[in-house]
Protein backbone atom coordinates (compact mmCIF):
# COMPACT_ATOMS: atom_id res chain seq x y z
CA UNK A 1 0.00 0.00 0.00
CA UNK A 2 1.67 3.57 -1.23
CA UNK A 3 -0.79 6.01 0.87
CA UNK A 4 -0.73 6.80 3.86
CA UNK A 5 -3.22 6.78 6.22
CA UNK A 6 -3.78 3.21 4.23
CA UNK A 7 -7.13 2.86 1.59
CA UNK A 8 -10.25 1.78 3.40
CA UNK A 9 -12.50 -1.16 2.06
CA UNK A 10 -15.01 1.41 1.55
CA UNK A 11 -12.53 2.98 -0.72
CA UNK A 12 -11.34 -0.24 -2.83
CA UNK A 13 -14.95 -1.42 -3.80
CA UNK A 14 -15.45 2.78 -4.66
CA UNK A 15 -12.82 2.15 -6.94
CA UNK A 16 -14.67 -0.81 -8.74
CA UNK A 17 -16.92 1.75 -10.32
CA UNK A 18 -14.10 3.38 -11.79
CA UNK A 19 -11.81 0.72 -13.22
CA UNK A 20 -13.24 0.67 -17.12
CA UNK A 21 -12.58 3.97 -17.12
CA UNK A 22 -9.09 3.43 -15.66
CA UNK A 23 -7.97 0.69 -17.57
CA UNK A 24 -9.19 2.70 -20.86
CA UNK A 25 -7.06 5.99 -19.87
CA UNK A 26 -4.06 4.66 -18.20
CA UNK A 27 -2.21 3.54 -21.53
CA UNK A 28 -2.59 6.90 -22.52
CA UNK A 29 -1.36 8.62 -18.88
CA UNK A 30 0.39 6.90 -16.20
CA UNK A 31 -0.75 9.42 -13.73
CA UNK A 32 -3.74 8.20 -13.99
CA UNK A 33 -4.84 6.46 -10.64
CA UNK A 34 -8.45 6.26 -9.32
CA UNK A 35 -7.23 4.98 -6.39
CA UNK A 36 -5.41 7.89 -5.79
CA UNK A 37 -7.95 10.21 -6.56
CA UNK A 38 -10.11 8.09 -4.61
CA UNK A 39 -8.16 8.64 -1.31
CA UNK A 40 -7.18 12.49 -2.06
CA UNK A 41 -10.02 13.55 -3.28
CA UNK A 42 -12.84 11.64 -1.55
CA UNK A 43 -13.26 14.27 1.24
CA UNK A 44 -14.87 17.04 -0.88
CA UNK A 45 -18.50 17.05 -2.02
CA UNK A 46 -18.04 18.30 -5.77
CA UNK A 47 -21.72 18.87 -6.32
CA UNK A 48 -22.20 21.62 -8.12
CA UNK A 49 -19.22 22.84 -7.54
CA UNK A 50 -16.37 24.42 -10.01
CA UNK A 51 -12.68 23.48 -10.16
CA UNK A 52 -9.40 24.54 -11.02
CA UNK A 53 -7.82 21.00 -12.01
CA UNK A 54 -3.82 22.74 -11.87
CA UNK A 55 -1.77 19.53 -13.04
CA UNK A 56 -4.71 18.44 -15.40
CA UNK A 57 -2.90 15.44 -17.34
CA UNK A 58 -5.09 14.63 -20.18
CA UNK A 59 -8.21 14.90 -17.77
CA UNK A 60 -8.72 12.42 -15.85
CA UNK A 61 -9.06 13.67 -12.24
CA UNK A 62 -11.74 16.19 -14.42
CA UNK A 63 -13.51 12.82 -15.11
CA UNK A 64 -13.56 11.84 -11.72
CA UNK A 65 -14.61 15.58 -10.38
CA UNK A 66 -17.26 15.54 -12.98
CA UNK A 67 -18.50 11.69 -12.00
CA UNK A 68 -19.12 12.83 -8.88
CA UNK A 69 -21.23 15.98 -9.24
CA UNK A 70 -19.00 18.66 -10.50
CA UNK A 71 -20.38 21.35 -12.85
CA UNK A 72 -17.71 22.79 -14.53
CA UNK A 73 -13.86 22.25 -14.77
CA UNK A 74 -11.11 24.47 -15.66
CA UNK A 75 -7.86 22.23 -16.47
CA UNK A 76 -3.75 23.85 -16.35
CA UNK A 77 -1.13 21.37 -17.78
CA UNK A 78 1.48 22.17 -19.15
CA UNK A 79 2.57 18.89 -20.99
CA UNK A 80 2.17 19.39 -24.28
CA UNK A 81 1.75 15.47 -25.27
CA UNK A 82 -1.06 15.34 -22.31
CA UNK A 83 -2.54 18.56 -23.32
CA UNK A 84 -3.27 16.98 -26.85
CA UNK A 85 -4.49 13.66 -26.26
CA UNK A 86 -6.77 15.41 -23.65
CA UNK A 87 -8.29 17.31 -27.06
CA UNK A 88 -8.26 14.08 -28.37
CA UNK A 89 -10.55 12.11 -25.88
CA UNK A 90 -12.82 15.11 -24.93
CA UNK A 91 -15.43 13.89 -28.09
CA UNK A 92 -15.21 9.99 -26.44
CA UNK A 93 -16.11 11.26 -22.57
CA UNK A 94 -19.22 13.61 -23.03
CA UNK A 95 -18.56 14.89 -19.09
CA UNK A 96 -15.27 16.21 -20.66
CA UNK A 97 -17.55 18.64 -22.33
CA UNK A 98 -17.77 20.87 -18.97
CA UNK A 99 -14.20 21.18 -18.99
CA UNK A 100 -11.82 23.68 -20.17
CA UNK A 101 -8.56 24.19 -20.91
CA UNK A 102 -6.81 27.26 -19.83
CA UNK A 103 -3.04 28.85 -19.96
CA UNK A 104 -1.60 29.10 -16.49
CA UNK A 105 -1.53 32.53 -16.57
CA UNK A 106 -5.37 32.77 -16.64
CA UNK A 107 -6.26 31.07 -13.75
CA UNK A 108 -6.67 34.74 -12.05
CA UNK A 109 -8.93 35.25 -14.64
CA UNK A 110 -11.31 32.39 -13.48
CA UNK A 111 -14.26 31.90 -10.49
CA UNK A 112 -13.92 28.84 -8.75
CA UNK A 113 -14.99 26.26 -5.54
CA UNK A 114 -12.26 24.35 -5.36
CA UNK A 115 -8.49 24.14 -6.51
CA UNK A 116 -6.98 21.29 -7.31
CA UNK A 117 -3.01 21.30 -7.15
CA UNK A 118 -0.97 18.24 -8.25
CA UNK A 119 1.61 19.42 -10.51
CA UNK A 120 4.81 17.50 -9.95
CA UNK A 121 6.80 20.72 -8.77
CA UNK A 122 4.65 23.56 -9.96
CA UNK A 123 3.63 24.42 -6.94
CA UNK A 124 6.61 26.30 -6.03
CA UNK A 125 6.18 28.97 -8.38
CA UNK A 126 1.54 28.54 -8.89
CA UNK A 127 0.80 28.00 -5.32
CA UNK A 128 0.10 31.64 -3.99
CA UNK A 129 -1.50 33.80 -1.22
CA UNK A 130 -4.08 34.89 -3.69
CA UNK A 131 -4.72 31.62 -5.15
CA UNK A 132 -5.36 29.78 -1.99
CA UNK A 133 -7.70 33.25 -0.68
CA UNK A 134 -9.93 32.48 -3.76
CA UNK A 135 -10.25 28.84 -3.19
CA UNK A 136 -13.24 28.05 -0.31
CA UNK A 137 -11.65 24.16 -0.87
CA UNK A 138 -8.86 22.82 -1.98
CA UNK A 139 -6.59 19.62 -2.18
CA UNK A 140 -2.95 20.20 -2.57
CA UNK A 141 -0.11 17.70 -3.47
CA UNK A 142 3.11 19.11 -2.08
CA UNK A 143 6.36 17.38 -4.16
CA UNK A 144 9.17 17.06 -1.35
CA UNK A 145 11.13 15.21 -3.96
CA UNK A 146 10.72 18.67 -6.63
CA UNK A 147 11.17 21.00 -3.11
CA UNK A 148 14.04 21.63 -1.20
CA UNK A 149 13.52 21.35 2.47
CA UNK A 150 13.08 25.49 3.25
CA UNK A 151 11.18 25.81 -0.13
CA UNK A 152 8.31 22.73 1.25
CA UNK A 153 8.15 24.01 4.58
CA UNK A 154 7.19 27.64 3.25
CA UNK A 155 4.61 26.39 1.03
CA UNK A 156 3.18 23.94 3.90
CA UNK A 157 3.00 27.17 6.51
CA UNK A 158 1.06 28.79 3.48
CA UNK A 159 -1.43 26.01 3.56
CA UNK A 160 -1.77 25.88 6.97
CA UNK A 161 -2.33 29.48 6.89
CA UNK A 162 -5.56 28.67 4.88
CA UNK A 163 -6.73 25.73 6.73
CA UNK A 164 -5.45 23.08 4.65
CA UNK A 165 -4.63 20.07 7.38
CA UNK A 166 -2.08 17.52 6.45
CA UNK A 167 -3.66 14.34 5.24
CA UNK A 168 -0.99 11.72 4.47
CA UNK A 169 1.38 10.88 1.81
CA UNK A 170 2.08 8.58 -1.03
CA UNK A 171 5.46 7.12 -1.18
CA UNK A 172 6.85 8.55 -4.17
CA UNK A 173 7.23 12.12 -1.55
CA UNK A 174 3.65 13.45 -3.06
CA UNK A 175 2.21 15.26 0.59
CA UNK A 176 -1.27 15.34 0.53
CA UNK A 177 -3.40 18.34 1.91
CA UNK A 178 -6.97 19.02 2.00
CA UNK A 179 -9.13 22.10 2.92
CA UNK A 180 -12.73 20.53 2.84
CA UNK A 181 -16.13 22.06 4.47
CA UNK A 182 -18.51 19.65 5.21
Amino acid sequence: NKYNPPITLVQRLQHLRYAKLERELKPLCKWVDFYDYIWSYGHIDWHGKTVLDIGADIGSSALFFLMNGASKVYLVEKDEEYRQTYTQIKEKYPLLKKTELIEAENINKVQFDVLKMDCEGCELNMLTEDLLSKSYEFVIGLHKPQLDEYQFEQKKKLIEKHGGKYYGNVNDGEFVFIKAVK
